[in-house]
């Protein structure tokens, strides 16, 4: 009798085969597809058609594996198909390069596991609470090494080591609900490593131990407080630990105001809010609204909007995002440990904090926020894995306001589901009805205190108008660049695999990251298959077939740019997908073992950034900001933080020759000179903040009108390129100008 090892090995070698036989044809078809679909635009959706050609292949390929083997189950010779599959892939390999034939059918061992189908106990591990203490063990020697970190920099691995080894140790020795009461206790220790935010941080540890002991002997006993635990505490203390990698304690050091020049443009659309302008209806149109709405009253709640308040806030958004990904990753998992804590490290090495890991060297502050995906990832495991409907919608409504392009992909995706559970008869009717009901209610109390404040406000009209503007850039990009070229050749050997992504791999990335998110998207749909084929389409197939389509859908965005960094943001979902196979690889002996060679591979090639911040807290560059504070008494905005005279000089001198109601245009870059705006606290007379937004002949006169109407008193930079010929011919015509430091001003005539 056929076994389920047997399914999912067939499937999975199916899958392998039938994309090496595709290899040469993949591209070609995807064209064909994208000169029907969008002939206009075809050279940047190419990348795009090809992937779902190969998703397609590989669902074809797996039905064969399967039909091969139910062939073989009838002649009463079951293990003949697994053999005939892997062979099959080592011969196919070696066509395709010397290199696959033993690669192919390691391929094979290792997604067979990530196909089981089945239910995964929600139960706790007996592991979790030793997991826990061990990570408190840790944070404590974070907390006690900040004092000290300027004279004995190399110290802190050495304190958190010792920290976790002793109390781990201290309580192995003890009984589950002792180790549990422990665990419980040492949850206000989690919270040390975000003191190294604060500049010259203090011996709090000592006060967060004493609060333990305390917890300890008199609160701990609750067993309410305990049960919460059980269900929270490794989210919590996973959390903790990615956060000594990724907290960025020396943020108000940096050489810049504006890091990769991706900070400016917050910056702009803060000050825009500041004159009362609303978020995609005034200004802001590339990301939600309310992510800008949270990173201005995360700021002014930190003690006011300053600069270092807001490199603050983008810090609260990313750490908020990442419990939300090891929060979805726990749900999915069961009672496994090792996936999620694997997750974990994945998620600080191969999604969008890890431009926190090495954020001197990249454009963390203002690009990277994995908060984006998280919100609807996890919204997509509570409707569909929870059956949480009126929480999923309240996520799904925030994710779709907070990032338009995880949002609504997140959407269709859950509504997939549902009608997914409808087909398969796990739910009548009347019950699907009631789900969307409950889902609906969920979606309407995220989003219409929004459009209704949008609405007495008289913006209503002008918020969807700037979902226009999102619809523009999504379908054809029109900044220029170079789309995503994958090819087989990528694969044609190993080296050409892990080659760096780019010239300046400061995170690490390498060719790899273009072939994994879709790998596993492309292997959630095969587990999917899995599932039908077996009968066995229960909840947490539906939740991967679901991330699977979700996953697909915000692939569209990275496989229209040459770059590693997109792809990040889509991988951060593709992250949980892997975590909720992955669970299912304890039905399998080897199961844990062979699942693990991904993220083996995964983490020993993205060494980079974790060496580069150990190195960094080794020499003693990664330290809190000690010392006397930053204070710029003329500029109240500057705050705690290095501002170089690249910055000042102009800063100052608009400030000392206008007034504060004076209007006043900053464009020195397509996405720079928010910071210079947010500065000056002058008002920008335009609804653009940065000059890339300009992208239709219709925002081109929009820009001019408002310039020609509330003309600035002065214009800061010369990025007119995107405004138009009409638009410079106007500047040049009304203003003259000069050099103040190295930025062009502008003077009315």
């Amino acid at each position: 009798m056929r076994s389920h090892t047997s399914d999912a090995t067939c499937a999975a070698g199916g899958a392998v085969v039938s994309l090496l036989a595709m290899r040469h044809s993949v591209e070609p078809i995807a064209a064909a597809i994208t000169e029907r679909v969008v002939p206009r635009a075809a050279y940047w959706f190419t990348p795009y058609y090809g992937f779902l050609v190969a998703g397609v292949c590989s669902l074809a390929g797996a039905g064969l594996g399967l039909l091969l083997l139910w062939a073989c189950t009838r002649w009463g010779r079951p293990w003949v198909a697994p053999v005939l599959v892997v062979a099959a892939g080592v011969i196919v390999g070696g066509l395709a390069a010397p290199w696959l034939v033993y690669a192919a059918p390691i391929a094979i061992a290792s997604l067979t596991p990530l196909l089981m189908t089945g239910e995964v106990a929600p139960r706790c591990s007996p592991h979790e609470p030793l997991v826990c203490v061990a990570i408190e063990g840790a944070c404590l020697g974070v907390g006690l090494w900040f004092p000290v970190a300027q004279t004995f920099p190399a110290f802190m691995t050495v304190v958190m080591g010792a920290g976790a080894t002793s109390a781990m140790l201290a309580a192995a020795s003890l009984r589950p609900h002792t180790r549990w009461r422990l665990a419980t206790a040492g949850l206000p220790l989690l919270l040390l490593p975000l003191e190294g935010l604060r500049r010259n941080p203090t011996s709090l540890a000592v006060v967060c131990a004493l609060a333990a002991a305390t917890i300890l002997w008199a609160v701990a006993r609750d067993g309410r407080i305990n049960a919460w635990a059980r269900n929270n505490a490794i989210v919590a203390a996973l959390v903790a630990l990615g956060s000594v990698f990724f907290l960025p304690w020396a943020f108000r050091d940096l050489f810049s105001a504006d890091v990769g020049g991706h900070e400016g443009q917050h910056l702009g659309w803060i000050n825009s809010m500041s004159f009362g302008k609303l978020m995609m209806a005034d200004a802001g149109f590339t990301y939600g609204p309310i992510r800008e709405y949270a990173l201005a009253v995360i700021a002014w709640a930190a003690g006011g909007i300053t600069l270092d308040h807001v490199r603050l806030a983008h810090v609260v958004v990313n750490l908020t995002g990442c419990t939300l990904i090891v929060f979805a990753m726990h749900r999915v998992a069961g009672k496994q440990v090792l996936v999620p804590f694997v997750g974990l490290l994945l998620a600080v090495t191969h999604s969008p904090l890890v431009s926190y890991v090495v954020y001197w060297a990249s454009f963390a502050f203002g690009w990277g926020d994995v908060l984006r995906p998280a919100l609807a990832t996890l919204a997509v495991v509570v409707t569909l894995g929870s059956r949480r409907l009126v929480w999923g919608g309240v996520l799904i409504g925030l994710a779709a306001l907070y990032s338009h392009d995880f949002g609504v992909p997140a959407l269709a995706a859950v509504l997939g589901g549902l009608g997914l559970e409808f087909l398969a008869r796990r739910v009548r009717f009347r019950e699907l009805l009631r789900s969307l009901r409950a889902f609906g209610i969920g979606i309407a109390i995220a989003i219409v205190p929004l459009l209704a404040y949008y609405a007495v406000n008289g913006k209503l009209g002008a918020f969807f108008g700037g979902y226009a503007w999102t619809v523009r850039v999504f379908a054809g990009l029109p900044w220029g660049g170079t789309p995503h070229i994958v090819t087989f050749e990528s694969v044609s050997s190993w080296h050409a695999l892990v080659a760096p992504s780019r010239l300046e791999n400061n995170d690490g990335l390498l060719a790899l990251e273009d072939f994994v998110c879709p790998a596993l998207v492309i292997a959630g749909f095969v587990h999917g298959l899995v599932a039908i084929v077996r009968r066995r389409l229960d909840r947490r197939a539906i939740v991967i077939i679901a991330l699977s389509l979700f996953v697909a859908m915000a692939l569209r965005h990275a496989f229209m740019l040459e770059d590693a960094e997109h792809m990040l943001s889509a991988q951060a979902p593709a992250l949980v997908l892997f975590v909720a196979m992955a669970a299912g690889a304890s039905k399998l002996r080897f199961g844990t073992v062979a699942v693990m060679i991904l993220p083996a591979i995964w983490l020993a090639t993205a060494a980079t950034p974790i060496n580069a911040r150990l190195s960094r807290i080794a020499s003693g560059k990664e330290r809190p900001s000690t010392g006397a504070p930053y204070h710029y008494a003329d500029i109240p905005r500057a705050g705690d933080e290095l501002v170089t005279d690249a910055h000042l000089v102009p800063v100052r001198w608009v400030r000392a020759h206008t007034k504060p109601t004076d209007p006043v245009y900053v464009t020195t870059g397509s996405i720079n000179g928010g910071t210079e705006a947010f500065l000056t606290e002058r008002r920008n007379p335009t609804s653009f903040d940065k000059s890339d937004e300009v992208v239709t002949e219709a925002l081109r006169r929009r820009a001019l009108e408002q310039l020609t109407h509330d003309p600035p008193a002065l214009i800061l930079g010369e990025d007119f390129g995107l405004l138009g010929e009409d638009t410079g011919h106007f500047i040049e015509k009304n203003y003259h100008s000069e050099y103040i430091g190295s930025v062009k001003i502008w003077t009315r005539n």
